[in-house]
């Protein structure tokens, strides 16, 4: 067994789970009778998933709040509703995989004690996803269903207050921009101030179901490459993310420094992000640890009120990021050079700290950002595909330095 050391940060890696679903819905929105509502609901936080009780027939379930898709129910839930059939639809995830999915009506369901009517919904068995499996989700809250409605979030307090009506929040016009609702979904998009040698601005997805703060699709980075920036802190030839359907082609990505992300009237520092294959860049719910994200869909302005004006993101650069194909955690994309010879996409990932990776812990890794210790060094044993079984001695290296 070879063991090689190597200056790597490794850590939980948060789940991209971004669902693009196009313009497959019908314009027809979920209604709900009550007027001047005011619902204060506490969620989940769960590795920065927003996860809220929802009430069907009497009955609660968990709902992930994700603005970036629409309504969507689990199998389990659609044999024991039996909505009524709308028609097959196809849709593709965050890595562009397609597949046929069913669109039913449901008839109802609450939010706290709002009721809302005729639900479009997508249907999907969570449990051919493992990691969607983990998290124990019955279904999503999309943007379909929000779109008539006024949300914020605030995470320290885990509350999501839902409302009609701006004047009964407390918001800061200051700390706002607009929102263009694109699609008949209603995906809430708004642009943001980036700044490196150059300024730049780039319209991106307001995505809760994202647990990252900044995803740059690839598309959307060609179009800056004649400004200074980004800095290209490393690349690599992967996967870093996982889609609703398939395991993803490796191909090559970037991992870039922003110097200056503005959102709102707050200014973040040195902001690391990768290149994604999907068509959009967004920012998801990662920003919630540092400040309340009102997305008000009726007036179509968004607000992000920071804990400060400037905010330090001193986040490390990985030296690989982890990944999951064919329901085993592999090496996703190798980023430091001297780390290439020794790992290669697809490497299954044993063990981390003498701690196994096995089904029995296997959920533990997906929800729980505390997993792997907070420590400066860690030992990771791998497997290649020639059998081999390698470790890898890895220290942290903070995101401001190049690789």
């Amino acid at each position: 067994m070879k063991i090689i050391q190597s200056n790597l940060l490794i850590v939980v890696f948060l789940l991209l789970f971004q669902a693009g679903f196009g313009q497959s819905l019908s314009s027809k929105k979920p209604k709900t009778t009550a007027k001047d509502y005011y619902e204060r609901i506490d969620f989940e936080f769960v590795n920065n998933k927003i996860i809220i009780p929802i009430e069907i027939n009497g009955k609660v379930y968990r709902f992930l709040v994700d603005t970036g898709a629409p309504n969507m129910i689990s199998r389990e839930l659609y044999d024991l509703l039996q909505p009524q059939f709308l028609k097959e639809i196809s849709i593709s995830d965050s890595n562009n995989k397609k597949q046929n999915i069913d669109l039913v009506l449901v008839k109802e369901l609450k939010i706290g004690t709002l009721l809302f009517e005729n639900i479009e919904s997508l249907v999907y068995d969570f449990n051919e996803n493992p990691v969607l499996k983990c998290f124990g989700f019955d279904g999503f809250i999309g943007s379909n269903m929000l779109r008539n409605s006024i949300i914020q979030l605030d995470a320290d307090k885990k509350e999501m207050i839902l409302t009609d009506n701006v004047n009964r929040l407390t918001l800061n016009n200051k700390a706002s921009t607009k929102i263009k609702l694109i699609g008949d979904q209603g995906s809430p998009y708004i642009w943001i101030n980036l700044k490196g040698k150059d300024d730049g601005k780039e319209q991106l997805l307001i995505d809760t179901g994202m647990g990252g703060l900044y995803s740059l699709s690839a598309r959307n980075y060609k179009q800056f490459q004649k400004e200074e920036i980004f800095e290209v802190i490393a690349k690599g030839k992967g996967s870093s993310s996982v889609g609703i359907f398939a395991d993803v082609e490796p191909i090559e990505r970037l991992k870039l420094l922003v110097p200056t992300f503005k959102l709102g009237n707050t200014r973040f520092k040195n902001v690391v992000t990768t290149t994604s294959t999907d068509n959009n860049s967004k920012i998801g719910a990662g920003f919630l640890a540092h400040g309340i994200m009102t997305i008000d869909f009726i007036n179509k302005k968004f607000y992000f009120e920071g804990k400060s004006n400037d905010i330090q993101i001193e986040e490390p650069v990985f030296g690989f990021t982890p990944t999951l194909s064919q329901n085993k955690l592999v090496i996703g994309v190798v980023w430091e050079d001297e780390l290439k010879d020794y790992l290669q996409f697809g490497d299954e990932i044993l063990e981390m700290n003498g701690t196994e990776f096995n089904e029995s812990n296997f959920c533990s890794y997906w929800t729980n950002k505390s997993f792997f210790p907070d420590m400066d060094t860690v030992k990771i044993k791998v497997k290649s595909a020639t059998g081999e079984v390698t470790e890898v001695i890895a220290h942290k290296k903070l995101a401001s330095k190049s690789i």
